[in-house]
């Protein structure tokens, strides 16, 4: 939201956890836009993607397994990982 700048006459929120919740607010006309991180498919609205991020992974520099910069698909299913769960505001992401 930073980088949109300031809007005259436009109020931004953190949205509901609640996807159907978000939903039920723009049926009802309270919002009328939403910026998410996620896409959910609902046939009453046009949703759209207006960015993509790379997923990075990350691993120590001298990891014993990895061999230089390259880490392939092969090698990167047979090691152990763990996921990152982000929380902002209430919401994984």
């Amino acid at each position: 939201m930073h980088s949109l700048g300031d809007i005259e006459a436009a109020t931004f929120k953190v949205p509901p956890f609640d996807q159907e919740l978000l939903f039920d607010q723009l049926r009802a006309q309270q919002i009328d836009l939403v910026i998410d991180t996620t896409t959910t498919k609902d046939s009453a609205f046009e949703i759209e993607s207006i960015h993509n991020e790379p997923i990075a992974v990350i691993c120590r520099k001298d990891h014993p397994k990895i061999i230089g910069e390259t880490l392939s698909r092969e090698l990167y299913y047979q090691l152990e990982h763990i996921e990152y769960k982000a929380t902002r505001d209430g919401r994984s992401f």
